[in-house]
């Protein structure tokens, strides 16, 4: 199972080998929640290698199925302020919280 190997690689500290697969993953998986949870997984260990512009990539991409997740839109903006992108936090953060 190509989950279980991705955990492999993650519990043994080899995050960006366990996040190739989770991506390499994500092009086959069908199953919308699959999907959802696995997109979920890849935006979280971005974030942990601080590849910060990627997760946001990754987020936007759970938007585009559940529009209105306010979670999704908030750790958007939490990464908008670490990558100092003040224009896209301001409009994001107007969205969210008008």
């Amino acid at each position: 199972n190509t989950d279980t190997l991705a955990r492999i690689y993650y519990n043994h500290n080899q995050k960006i080998s366990a996040l190739k697969i989770y991506k390499r993953m994500n092009d086959y998986l069908e199953n919308s929640n699959d999907k959802y949870n696995n997109t979920i997984t890849i935006a979280e260990l971005s974030i942990e290698l601080i590849e910060y512009s990627d997760a946001i990539e990754w987020y936007n991409e759970l938007l585009g199925i559940t529009p209105d997740d306010i979670v999704i839109k908030k750790r958007i903006v939490e990464l908008y302020l670490k990558i100092n992108d003040e224009i896209s936090f301001v409009a994001l953060s107007t969205d969210l919280y008008m």
